[in-house]
């Protein structure tokens, strides 16, 4: 599709609409080694580097396991739902409707 998430070699996450850049993570460390992003047991959605948290979102589910759905939405939207409650958001990017997306 026109909406891709990548995580940068920088350990950057961005999400681009048809190249353009609508939102990021604003890691901007360079040299980083074994980046990876994880949606935790708890819903909190964090990039690693050197097994060394780096980014979250610091948004989680207590008492809960395999508590959330990571999503990159229709609507340029990235979140993070609690599967405990349902429709319930845990955290989310804000670009919704964004004027760059592209559906």
């Amino acid at each position: 599709g026109n909406n891709v998430l990548v995580l940068e070699y920088s350990c950057k996450l961005v999400l681009y609409s048809l190249k353009q850049k609508l939102w990021e993570s604003e890691t901007t460390s360079k040299g980083y080694d074994n980046c990876f992003l994880m949606l935790q047991y708890d819903g909190n959605l964090v990039i690693y580097s050197n097994k060394k948290p780096l980014w979250a979102t610091n948004k989680y589910c207590r008492n809960c396991i395999l508590s959330a759905l990571f999503t990159v939405q229709n609507d340029c939207n990235l979140v993070v739902y609690s599967s405990k409650f349902p429709n319930t958001i845990l955290w989310a990017s804000g670009t919704f409707n964004h004027k760059l997306c592209s559906f």
